[in-house]
């Protein structure tokens, strides 16, 4: 994605990440929990990505444009309030287990794991599909401003959607890979519409997430609770649309009449 540096603190570390390798690490407010839960006293998500910086202008007022590409999870383990006010942290690699392919016990258990990814798959994509149907009718005025007026442009800017595990075939590897890659790429096409409210913020839960199998269950989970509420706004955009239709069409009857 494209961002744009503005606050004092972030020119400070755009600064010093341009000065060194590229890389920052980008993270979260804390999702909370109990009193006891150790990232309600964090000031910030527990898991995190590694960014590198492929782009960046530098304006004349001292902000920055930076276009970045996500490489890498992070799991925080202590955090630090540097001098120029970002954070800084010690990182270590996501939790035990995550993203490892693994290796079933026979080829049953191998049968079973590609089976339920490429189960989970296809429902998360059939319901992305119902989701940007009812984004698509709903919600023009947005994507309007911010995507060109149409989901296409939405899914164009998260890329060709990969292709997922192939149903009946029984190779581990290959059916992990391609459910790793397809769940971040739907996750991407959700969430940048939190802000409308046409998708729940599931980054932190799908950052933490210890594999594909569990982060397609957090996004199908999501489209399930949003598709319904989606659809409300829609309905009660055709009925206003249909009403406002209504109104001009009994207005120009009336001007005729008179006329």
């Amino acid at each position: 994605p494209k961002v744009l540096s503005f606050e004092p603190r972030y020119r400070a570390l755009m600064k010093l990440v341009l000065a060194n390798d590229r890389t920052f690490g980008m993270i979260g407010p804390p999702r909370g929990g109990e009193s006891g839960d150790d990232e309600a006293r964090m000031p910030c998500a527990r898991h995190g990505c590694v960014c590198e910086i492929t782009e960046v202008s530098a304006l004349p007022d001292g902000r920055f444009v930076i276009a970045c590409v996500a490489r890498s999870r992070f799991r925080v383990v202590t955090t630090a309030l540097a001098p120029a006010g970002f954070y800084v942290a010690s990182v270590a690699s996501p939790h035990d287990g995550e993203d490892a392919v693994g290796e079933g016990d026979d080829e049953q258990d191998d049968a079973k794991y590609c089976a339920a990814l490429a189960e989970e798959s296809e429902r998360a994509v059939s319901l992305l599909e119902e989701w940007l149907g009812e984004v698509g009718r709903g919600n023009v005025g947005y994507l309007k401003q911010h995507y060109g007026g149409s989901t296409r442009a939405l899914l164009d800017a998260a890329g060709p959607r990969p292709p997922p595990p192939v149903r009946g075939r029984v190779d581990r590897r290959e059916a992990h890979e391609r459910a790793e890659k397809l769940s971040w790429h739907l996750c991407q096409v959700l969430n940048p519409l939190p802000v409308l409210g046409a998708a729940e913020e599931i980054r932190p839960e799908c950052m933490a997430s210890d594999g594909p199998l569990a982060r397609l269950r957090v996004i199908s989970a999501c489209l399930e609770e949003c598709i319904p509420a989606v659809r409300q706004v829609a309905e009660r955009k055709i009925a206003w649309q249909r009403m406002l239709a209504n109104m001009m069409g009994r207005a120009t009857r009336l001007q005729r009449m008179l006329g």
